[in-house]
């Protein structure tokens, strides 16, 4: 028989939340992503609404908030995201956020415990989380879970006010030479149905990249999974 939880975890649909609920969830994630990425804007809430609400169907994500009586608002995220898909029907992923103040208190625990019971009930034996080395915290907890790194990466950020615009033209001249043999095409919005397939193939090629330790097979990117996640990229505003 498990103990009485210490806090409020409640489970939360968060593609049918009401309107106070996605703005909590805004305030939280600005917060969370203000530590994690400094220099990013803070994301409106409507971006916020649009993507809860149109979670590709690929992915089955179950939500739980923490709140506490004396602190208005979420104190604490987590969630479980099992993707049904034929590949890697054995990985869980999920992730865990937690105000700084209310840290080490044994919430991020009580969260694992419900993303597990998700797992087992999924029948996924490896579970996947990432760190961030701006919340030192997070790479402790996992290593004293018993967690293993198994993927190490960074990330490379470009100030367009630097860039080296003469470099660029000189790329540009040498491109004739370099790549006579291929037509540039450019269009805007959705991939054009008749280059779909070809371009479900092209983004294969990210299975190429460095997996590291992880247990996972390739991600077969279809068609069908690619306009799902066009769908959420423009309704959460933004534009190709």
């Amino acid at each position: 028989m498990k103990a009485a939880s210490r806090f409020d975890i409640q489970p939360v649909d968060i593609q049918n939340a009401s309107q106070e609920d996605y703005a909590a969830f805004n305030t939280f994630a600005n917060q969370m992503q203000a530590e994690r990425l400094p220099d990013d804007p803070p994301r409106s809430l409507e971006e916020t609404i649009q993507q809860a609400q149109n979670i590709p169907p690929i992915v089955d994500l179950r939500v739980w908030v923490v709140d506490h009586p004396e602190n208005p608002g979420i104190i604490a995220y987590g969630d479980a995201q099992i993707l049904r898909m034929e590949q890697n029907q054995h990985v869980a992923q999920f992730s865990i956020d937690v105000l700084p103040e209310f840290r080490g208190l044994g919430i991020e625990l009580e969260l694992l415990d419900k993303i597990t019971e998700v797992a087992e009930q999924e029948g996924r034996r490896l579970m996947i989380a990432g760190t961030n080395n701006r919340v030192p915290s997070s790479e402790a907890l996992m290593r004293e879970l018993g967690a293993e790194k198994a993927l190490e990466s960074h990330t490379n950020q470009l100030d367009l006010l630097e860039l080296d615009r003469n470099l660029i033209e000189q790329w540009i001249g040498k491109a004739a030479e370099r790549a006579g043999g291929f037509e540039l095409l450019f269009w805007e919005g959705p991939y054009p149905e008749e280059h779909l397939s070809v371009f479900s193939k092209l983004l294969d090629v990210m299975n190429t990249a460095p997996r590291g330790n992880l247990q996972v097979e390739v991600f077969k990117m279809t068609p069908e999974v690619l306009r799902q996640l066009e769908q959420m990229t423009f309704a959460t505003g933004n534009q190709r």
